[in-house]
């Protein structure tokens, strides 16, 4: 099969990947009557374009828009389509879930504005009473080596051992395979739960792929529906079948979307480079690794409060844009203004000169491992796996709400504060700006609450080198476990 070619721009935020890149772009398809298809990121992007275009005859298409047609969105994506309207823009959400024929792929040009994330995770809690028979509805796919191995032999040997049940049982933790494989969707009849729920509407859609662990398969089989994890990943065919795609993304190979194409062994070529931003913001952060997730805003709630009153110490009552978890609803700073985690087309807020980030943004244990498998497969190696994982969760959505500050305009000489809690989430962040900019522009802060240690010491964030450490010794204590096996 003949891959469409893929060219990627990575310039930085606001250096005009779309009104210097993509605009012209879409002026010249226009004179050649050549149907494009365009993919935002919101709703409010889509009228940004067609504000800025208003020669060009651009269909939106979205759930607020009311076309008259009675169609819902991917309905009236595909009859507009179909009908080779020239020019479609549609929604980030809409394209994933809209399955796009190849005869109709083969007579448009794919552009996307910002990289699309192709990894989620669908967490299930079904009451056991339901009785859905999720093994009726998936299959396994690919198992894989260790799957195999450890069922048709380490498994059996365990059992042969004259051991307690207790040691057994250890044995079976140890050895049993920590891998995703690809989970095979078969023939569903028409249901109300299908139909009624959006969770189960994602895992239906076939523009993805799902995995699954080996545990959590034993739990399907099991018919124990109580807690699955089943990870999300967008078909790599949905880049294929186009004349042509473009992409249009800030530091395009820190983004999940870049490792998504390189795991599934699609290449692009990067038009034009990306560039660390000269202006440097004054970066506040912890002095020490402080790791802020959902478990810390639980094991230590000081923490949260202590940040903002720092925040608040420098700020001496100055406006500040505000990024934080959804469950905060009142106002922490006396000058802030709130602003929501997708910023795309927001371009409001270039007079700001301070921005606080401390939304908690770790993947989960369970989508970790999924990424770090992911990771693996498209080439990362094991000492670059948890930084480019973090960097691409979390510092690049602070990378481009950082970037709707006075920071955008190129001509700002106003110093721009950010804080941020977490220290990794802190260094990534510093990765997209000048080295020699910022090396004068850190203010590290210090958070008595770190003193303090989390009720469960095995859930602290370990640096790379203890990280290691415990990798070592988790491979030596299988390497004795199946030794000891063998010797029976």
């Amino acid at each position: 099969m003949k891959r469409t070619q893929i060219t990627v721009d990575a310039r930085g935020a606001g250096q005009g990947k779309t009104r210097k890149g993509i605009y012209p772009m879409l002026t010249h398809l226009a004179k050649t009557n050549t149907p494009t298809l365009i993919v935002v990121p919101s709703q409010l992007l889509q009228e940004q374009y067609c504000t800025d275009n208003p020669t060009l005859k651009i269909r939106k298409i979205n759930s607020s828009h009311d076309s008259g047609s009675g169609l819902n969105v991917s309905a009236e994506i595909l009859n507009a389509l179909s009908h080779r309207e020239q020019m479609v823009i549609i929604t980030e959400e809409a394209f994933r879930r809209t399955h796009i024929s190849w005869d109709i792929k083969c007579d448009y040009h794919l552009i996307i504005d910002e990289a699309i994330n192709p990894y989620s995770i669908e967490e299930l809690r079904i009451d056991p009473k339901i009785a859905l028979q999720l093994d009726k509805i998936f299959s396994v796919e690919d198992e894989g080596k260790a799957w195999g191995q450890y069922d048709s032999y380490y498994k059996i040997e365990i059992e042969k051992m004259d051991i307690s049940a207790e040691e057994k049982q250890r044995m079976h933790m140890e050895l049993s395979p920590k891998s995703w494989a690809c989970l095979k969707r078969t023939a569903v009849e028409s249901s109300s739960i299908f139909e009624e729920s959006l969770q189960w509407r994602r895992l239906m859609n076939p523009n993805t792929r799902l995995w699954v662990t080996w545990a959590h398969w034993q739990k399907i089989k099991a018919g124990d529906t109580r807690e699955l994890s089943i990870a999300v990943e967008l078909s790599d065919s949905m880049m294929n079948g186009w004349i042509s795609v473009h992409v249009a993304a800030a530091a395009f190979d820190s983004t999940f979307m870049s490792m998504w194409l390189k795991a599934n062994g699609v290449s692009y070529l990067t038009s034009v480079p990306f560039a660390p931003h000269k202006q440097a913001p004054i970066f506040h952060m912890p002095q020490d690794e402080f790791s802020w997730s959902k478990y810390r805003r639980n094991a230590q709630p000081d923490a949260l409060p202590e940040f903002y009153r720092y925040v608040e110490s420098q700020l001496q009552g100055g406006p500040c844009l505000v990024v934080r978890n959804n469950d905060e609803l009142n106002a922490k700073l006396s000058n802030e203004q709130k602003i929501t985690h997708n910023v795309h087309g927001i371009n409001t807020y270039s007079e700001s000169t301070a921005v606080c980030l401390s939304t908690a943004l770790k993947p989960g244990w369970s989508f970790k491992s999924f990424l770090t498998q992911q990771a693996e497969m498209a080439g990362i190696g094991d000492q670059d796996r948890d930084g480019f994982i973090a960097k691409a969760f979390g510092s690049y959505m602070f990378y481009q709400i950082l970037m709707r500050s006075a920071l955008r305009v190129e001509s700002n000489s106003k110093p721009v504060h950010c804080f941020v809690l977490d220290y990794e989430i802190a260094m990534g962040l510093m990765d997209y700006f000048d080295a020699a900019a910022q090396i004068k522009q850190i203010s590290p802060f210090a958070l008595t609450c770190m003193n303090k240690s989390p009720r469960k010491k095995s859930k602290i964030a370990m640096t790379p080198a203890e990280k290691q450490k415990r990798y070592r010794e988790r491979k030596a204590k299988q390497a004795q476990v199946i030794s000891n096996i063998k010797r029976c």
